[in-house]
């Protein structure tokens, strides 16, 4: 057998290979899994090297073609950066009293050994979390103002100087505890409905678009009709192999043959198709030579 020929052959066999196993692993809604994760490892397996030499040149035109998106990035991390170094006093006290529910749920449950509908509870104890961090958030408003922190911006600065902070010391009195305690929820309503899920969106949106331009760069870089040719064969193997054993296939042992005759048929159809189609019929190998 020709070095080509064989590699077309290694390349079909892990197609169908992986086609039939991972139908298999996600049968029976699930099977046409199969059908994508075979398509892409025949495709792979052909001449792997050069795939995995074409990887640093695809990262690196991605890169290049999306430069305004590495600014984006650079900017979006400094900004990240500079919210995560801000006080969020509601925040942390939200975690800390649903940390502590969630333990104290968790040792009752471990103890009694009971099935509690922990989602439910866990919900339940978050909303309660959030009120009672609400009055938390305005006391630990209240101690760094008296010792001359300006209160009126979470993110202000310390005063240094005692005049000074005696001057700008705000009064604890029931109007500056109510204000407090509403930029409390101003604070929670930013920091859960909006801040978060900025940087999230943005940071999802960045990578889909370089993983889209990469797959496509390396796509461009190692297509070719043999790759193809495995990625259809393996597969097809697959699938032939996956609908007519599993159905009489229970046993450890009888799934192992299923996957590796599906290997084997993705191999024999992938030598057919060289051999046969290509290089006799449509003339490619002659067309290369």
């Amino acid at each position: 057998m020709e070095n080509e020929t064989k590699n077309i052959a290694i390349a079909c066999f892990i197609g169908g290979v992986i086609c039939s196993a991972t139908a298999l692993l996600f049968a029976p809604a699930y099977w046409w899994l199969g059908m994508l994760a075979g398509f892409a490892g025949g495709y792979i397996s052909y001449e792997f090297r050069e795939v995995r030499e074409a990887i640093p040149v695809a990262i690196e035109n991605a890169r290049y073609n999306l430069s305004d998106g590495w600014k984006m990035a650079g900017l979006l991390f400094t900004e990240l950066k500079k919210f995560a170094l801000q006080p969020h006093p509601f925040a942390l006290c939200w975690l800390i009293i649903n940390t502590g529910f969630w333990g104290f749920l968790y040792a009752i449950g471990k103890w009694h050994g009971d099935s509690t509908d922990v989602a439910g509870v866990i919900i339940l104890f978050s909303v309660t979390g959030f009120f009672v961090a609400l009055p938390l958030t305005g006391l630990l408003a209240v101690i760094p103002a008296q010792a001359g922190y300006n209160a009126d911006g979470w993110g202000g600065q310390w005063v240094t100087n005692p005049a000074l902070a005696s001057s700008r010391r705000p009064l604890l009195t029931y109007k500056n505890a109510f204000r407090w305690i509403g930029k409390g929820y101003v604070d929670a309503a930013i920091f859960f409905l909006w801040e978060i899920w900025k940087y999230i969106a943005i940071g999802i949106w960045f990578l889909l678009r370089f993983t889209a331009k990469f797959l496509w760069e390396l796509f461009k870089l190692i297509h070719s009709e043999k790759r193809l040719l495995c990625a259809v064969d393996g597969t097809l193997g697959g699938l032939v192999s996956y609908f007519w054993l599993a159905s009489s296939t229970t046993t450890t042992g009888g799934h192992i043959v299923l996957v590796l005759f599906g290997g084997l048929l993705g191999a024999g159809l992938g030598i057919l198709n060289w051999e046969i189609v290509s290089k006799r019929v449509l003339k490619v190998g002659n067309q290369e030579a």
